[in-house]
């Protein structure tokens, strides 16, 4: 059963931001349901003989990607999705015909729309400025356990995560 669900949490499992421009592809201007959409990214995925064994999984992983990119809004009138002006923006831009490592390399074009619209989502934007003020306090990096630590997910089920205190230099586990 497909269901529309809240796109919020981890977008996983798009290795290449030309996968996301793949799924934003699928999407007609006059919208289109989450479950037809879940089709169109396994028929997509059988025509190019790459449909992974669970594709439910995949297909809303790609979902999730293109409304964390702001290309798309989410309308629970019709049960799916509609695209941005950014969404119609990359679906009209012009595609290179280049590749590595099977994938398709971006055009500068793709590149710049997909920058504008990552910087649409509140959590990328979190993320950017603990980075960017970490930098400036202590001239030093965050890893990724750092910045969980300061997104509000301790305390949550199944979440564990390492917090170093960089100013004294000790450790701690919380599960």
């Amino acid at each position: 059963m497909s269901k529309l669900m809240p796109n919020y949490g981890w977008v996983q499992n798009t290795s290449n931001l030309s996968t996301i421009r793949e799924t934003i592809d699928l999407v007609p201007e006059d919208g289109i349901k989450h479950s037809d959409l879940m089709n169109a990214i396994k028929k997509y995925r059988e025509q190019s003989d790459s449909l992974p064994t669970k594709w439910t999984w995949d297909a809303r992983c790609r979902i999730k990607a293109i409304c964390a990119s702001g290309l798309v809004k989410l309308d629970r009138n019709i049960q799916g999705y509609y695209p941005t002006e950014l969404g119609i923006a990359l679906q009209k831009c012009p595609k290179s015909d280049e590749y590595f490592k099977g994938k398709r390399i971006l055009t500068s074009e793709e590149k710049e729309l997909f920058r504008k619209g990552l910087l649409t989502n509140p959590p990328v934007v979190r993320v950017l400025e603990l980075l960017v003020n970490e930098r400036k306090a202590l001239n030093i990096g965050l890893s990724k356990y750092d910045i969980g630590a300061q997104l509000g997910f301790v305390g949550d089920i199944g979440f564990t995560h390492v917090f170093v205190n960089r100013k004294i230099g000790q450790k701690a586990i919380e599960f």
